[in-house]
């Protein structure tokens, strides 16, 4: 039987690639994407994508009760949906900030908790990795990005929670960590930038993979930091 996995967010840069590898690793994946990703996942024998909206607990728990019941639970669930503004402290407001916390909070959240649910519920366990952001863990790094920080900042202490329920059930969860991660984006915004000194998406690929190796499963660090020199 293949190894299944859940991908949020796979129409992206990130998403795109971890799809991708996972199936070049034997997974069969489920690939979820918010109607604000663009792009499309090619289907296959190896990977069905579905777009709606992740924040959307009625939604995510249908979608995910019926593939669960189809393909099994999950051995691998990556949350890779998010969004980026830019905010300070004078023109930060409410309404963006919720914006962030559904964009990068509440997809994960959505996703995550029911997957959970379906691990605890089997033998073998899981893990569940999300993609958290430096400004998330080092507030003075987030002032002009105030309400992006704050949003992603809640994963860490979500994927804690998970970690301490799931550890009687060999379920595991992690956060990674990039600094400024090597896309057409990025470089187009900060032009002048030494791009090497930039994480690369092969780089988080390859976090992932040895996240999920045989020495993988026995890290049990909940914040996986991949900085390279920025």
């Amino acid at each position: 039987m293949k190894k299944f996995a859940i991908v949020t967010g796979a129409s992206g840069n990130l998403g795109y690639a971890v799809t991708q590898n996972l199936i070049k690793h034997g997974y069969e994946v489920k690939a979820y994407m918010s109607p604000w990703d663009g792009g499309k996942i090619p289907e296959s024998e190896h990977v069905s994508s579905k777009k709606f909206d992740l924040c959307d607990e009625e939604l995510v728990e249908e979608s995910l009760t019926r593939i669960i019941k189809e393909k099994g639970i999950p051995e691998l669930v990556i949350t890779c949906a998010g969004g980026f503004a830019m905010d300070d402290i004078k023109t930060s407001n409410l309404s963006l900030l919720q914006e962030m916390f559904h964009k990068n909070f509440v997809t994960a959240y959505n996703v995550a908790s029911r997957c959970f649910r379906s691990m605890e519920d089997g033998e073998k366990g899981g893990k569940i990795i999300m993609i958290g952001a430096r400004q998330g863990i080092n507030p003075e790094t987030s002032l002009s990005t105030i309400s992006y920080g704050l949003s992603k900042s809640l994963l860490f202490n979500y994927s804690r929670m998970l970690n301490e329920a799931g550890k009687t059930k060999n379920i595991q969860s992690h956060v990674i960590v990039p600094s400024i991660i090597d896309t057409p984006t990025n470089r187009e915004a900060m032009p002048d930038a030494n791009f090497s000194e930039w994480v690369t998406i092969s780089d988080l690929v390859e976090t992932i993979n040895f996240l999920t190796s045989e020495a993988g499963s026995k890290i049990c660090q909940n914040e996986i930091r991949v900085y390279n020199k920025s």
